[in-house]
């Protein structure tokens, strides 16, 4: 993920920013951060790795990240469906056929990237959170759009807020 920040800082969205987190969410979710214009790499090459990020479910049952926010988990509801998961990797410009298990999964993402953007805003002041991912642009907007929503409910008194912003 933070080499796919690296991509975002050079040839997307990153150069509008000085300041900015990046999440990608594909098979896991995982993300990045610059600061000063800057990528931070950290001492091993994997600072920002949001996958481990823990997250609390609707029960109180702690969880990763990478659990409840990742492509794997629309896979899997697929999988029990009887669907073919494959296929979203297939057809990865119209998921239109999908849209009864999306449609959760925004739903349930949505605020799991919001506390990720929080989380991430609570730690280092950037000006953005930008959301990519391994999805149709549509879904990918429509996600971004439920992060935002969520992320406006969020108590962050005393810390500037940062704009959730769709990644290149």
């Amino acid at each position: 993920a933070t080499s796919a920040c690296l991509a975002e800082h050079l040839l997307g969205r990153g150069g509008e920013f000085k300041d900015y987190a990046y999440i990608f969410v594909g098979a896991f979710v995982g993300g990045g951060l610059v600061l000063d214009g800057k990528i931070v790499w950290g001492r091993t090459g994997n600072a920002a790795a949001l996958g481990i990020l823990p997250v609390f479910d609707e029960n109180g049952h702690r969880l990763q990240l990478l659990d409840v926010a990742s492509l794997h988990v629309l896979e899997s509801r697929l999988a029990n469906a009887d669907a073919k998961p494959g296929d979203l990797r297939q057809l990865q410009a119209d998921w239109s056929g999908f849209g009864d298990f999306v449609a959760p999964w925004i739903r349930d993402t949505g605020p799991y990237l919001a506390i990720a953007a929080a989380s991430i805003a609570s730690v280092a002041e950037v000006e953005a959170v930008l959301v990519d991912g391994a999805m149709t642009t549509d879904i990918l907007e429509r996600l971004v759009g439920a992060t935002e929503d969520h992320f406006a409910r969020i108590d962050l008194s005393g810390v500037e807020r940062p704009t959730i912003e769709l990644g290149s």
